[in-house]
């Protein structure tokens, strides 16, 4: 057996999908990733008379409702631009009709199966009445922040992750702490008594490193012998342009480019 079914999603309340499937329908609606896709109507079908069932209610859709495309290949999807309620009442006249032509039929809705179903117009205003409560409830829950998607996975837990953590934040018995506590303190003691001995060593010193003493006196000295420097260039640059200008004047002057 196969299922019709009509999906929405609740935050568009004008729009609805028609499809078929071979599993069963909330499994279907859950491969979905967004929470508000749900499940509104489902009919139970004849393998054998799935698809054309399907191809006939599209067909029928399509004539009363705008269809929407697919925005990677333009074809036509199962969405139309329909109230659930509105294409719940279609397929369900269409396949009362069908089901006078020994088209086995069933009506699946929130676990419950009616044989020979009859839609009449008061069971279109109970449908948008509950579909209005339904709205109602999801809207405050949402506000309430106590909504929680029944589609939603669990994520599953690495078992050996969730031992590590478990085991890391183990509180330590007061033994161990008291232990660690004694410890650095000794070491605080033993580096301050070698800080007044001058015996200290730092960790971080090694004989790679610069001596900060050597590079200091190397800098005061090439700032002192900067003046004498910046001078003589200067003597020098002058002495260029004047022999440039020369150049000029004799008719001699030969440009390097």
């Amino acid at each position: 057996m196969g299922y019709i079914y009509i999906a929405w999603d609740i935050t568009k309340e004008d729009q609805s999908k028609l499809g078929m499937t071979t599993q069963q329908p909330h499994k279907r609606i859950s491969q979905t990733e967004n929470p508000d896709y749900e499940l509104f109507k489902a009919y139970e079908i004849d393998d054998v008379e799935l698809r054309q069932v399907e191809v006939e209610l599209h067909r029928i859709m399509s004539q009363k409702f705008s269809r929407k495309r697919h925005k990677s290949t333009g074809r036509f999807s199962e969405w139309f631009i329909c109230n659930p309620s509105k294409a719940h009442e279609l397929v369900s006249n269409f396949l009362k009709q069908k089901s006078n032509n020994d088209l086995k039929l069933k009506y699946v809705s929130d676990q419950i199966e009616i044989e020979n179903l009859e839609i009449t117009s008061d069971t279109t205003v109970i449908c948008q009445s509950d579909l209005k409560e339904k709205l109602k409830e999801r809207l405050q829950s949402r506000k309430d922040g106590t909504y929680q998607s029944p589609y939603k996975k669990s994520p599953r837990l690495n078992s050996k992750k969730s031992q590590g953590s478990s085991s890391k934040t183990l509180p330590e018995s007061p033994a161990v702490t008291v232990a660690k506590q004694n410890e650095l303190k000794k070491k605080l003691k033993a580096r301050l008594q070698s800080r007044k001995d001058g015996s200290y060593e730092s960790p971080y010193d090694s004989p790679h490193r610069v001596n900060r003493h050597k590079t200091q006196e190397v800098s005061l000295k090439a700032l002192s012998d900067f003046p004498q420097d910046r001078s003589s260039k200067q003597n020098e640059l002058k002495e260029r342009l004047k022999a440039r200008l020369q150049s000029r004047k004799d008719g001699t002057y030969e440009s390097p480019y």
